[in-house]
C-alpha cells in the first residue's frame, strides 16, 4: 500500500523538516509539496471531492494530467521536484522519470486517498524567523499572510475532516516520537524503523545566510522570543493583534500578545 501526503505549511514554518522526516521514517509514502504555502487550490480540491457530474470526463483527465505534471515530474524527464519519495519507491535514476510515482499519485487522486498534513507555527515565532531570511520583509507587516493562510486550511479541514491533520512545530522540536506517532496512527503509515530518527545536520534552505549564535531550537521550542516581544515590540504587537485570528489562534493553542 502506498500513501500519498499533500504537506502544506507558512514559508519558514518547519516544511522542510517535516517532509524529511515523513520520508526517511515512513515506508511506501509521497510527499507532494506542490504549493505547499499557498492556500487550498480550487482545481486541485474539485478534482479530488467535486462531483463527476459537474465535469466531463476529459476535462477531470485534462486536471489530472496537468496536476501530476507539476507535482511529480519534469518535462524532459527529471526526477520529481515537488514530491519527496521514500527509499522503496525511489526511481532509480535522479534523471530518470518514474512512471511508478505518477501512477501512485494518479491512483491516490482517482480513489480520493490524498492525505493533506498541515504544518503550523506560533505566529510570532513564525513572523520573527520569516522576517530575519527575507530582510525586505518588515515585522509585523506580513502576519495577514500567517492568518489568511492557516484560515483557509482550517476551514479546508472543517470540509474535510478526515483526510486532514494539523500538527505543531513546536511539538515536533519538543518530542518529534510523540508527533510521528500520531502522523502515522492517523494517515496509517509504515515506519521504517521501531525509533524514528531526526535529521543529524541543521536542514537549511537558499535564504539561510549564516549559522545562528544561539539554540534555534530551544528558542522556538520553548517560545524564548515571547518575553522579548513584550518588553521590546509593544507597538508591533498592537498591529499584530489586529491582523490575527482569535478563533484559529484559540483552535492551536498560542496566546495573542
Amino acid at each position: 500500500m502506498y500513501n500519498v501526503i499533500y504537506l502544506v505549511g507558512a514559508f519558514r514554518s518547519g516544511t522542510n523538516l517535516l517532509q524529511w522526516l515523513l520520508k526517511e521514517n515512513f515506508k511506501n509514502t509521497i510527499v507532494l509539496a506542490y504549493h505547499k504555502h499557498q492556500e487550498p487550490h480550487d482545481y486541485f480540491t474539485k478534482l479530488l471531492y467535486g462531483s463527476n457530474k459537474e465535469k466531463k470526463e476529459k476535462q477531470i483527465q485534462d486536471k489530472l494530467s496537468n496536476f501530476l505534471e507539476e507535482t511529480s515530474i519534469h518535462k524532459g524527464g527529471q526526477n520529481p521536484p515537488f514530491a519527496f519519495v521514500s527509499k522503496e519507491i525511489q526511481p532509480p535514476r535522479r534523471n530518470h522519470r518514474s512512471k511508478q510515482i505518477v501512477d501512485i499519485v494518479s491512483k491516490a487522486i482517482e480513489n480520493k486517498e490524498i492525505k493533506f498534513l498541515i504544518n503550523i507555527k506560533n505566529p510570532y515565532g513564525w513572523h520573527l524567523s520569516f522576517c530575519k531570511h527575507w530582510r525586505h520583509y518588515v515585522f509585523p507587516n506580513e502576519m495577514k499572510y500567517w492568518t489568511d493562510l492557516y484560515t483557509a486550511w482550517t476551514n479546508f479541514e472543517k470540509e474535510h475532516p478526515e483526510d486532514v491533520l494539523f500538527i505543531k512545530h513546536e511539538n515536533i522540536l519538543k518530542d518529534v516520537q510523540k508527533e510521528l506517532k500520531i502522523v502515522q496512527k492517523e494517515f496509517k503509515l509504515e515506519s521504517q524503523k521501531s525509533v524514528f530518527v531526526m535529521p543529524k545536520k541543521r536542514l537549511t534552505t537558499q535564504t539561510d545566510e549564516s549559522q545562528d549564535n544561539f539554540n534555534r531550537k530551544e528558542y522556538f521550542r520553548d517560545e524564548l522570543y515571547i518575553n522579548d516581544l513584550l518588553k521590546n515590540r509593544k507597538s508591533d504587537l498592537e498591529k499584530c493583534r489586529n491582523k490575527l485570528n482569535h478563533e484559529i489562534m484559540k483552535r492551536f493553542g498560542y496566546k495573542i500578545l
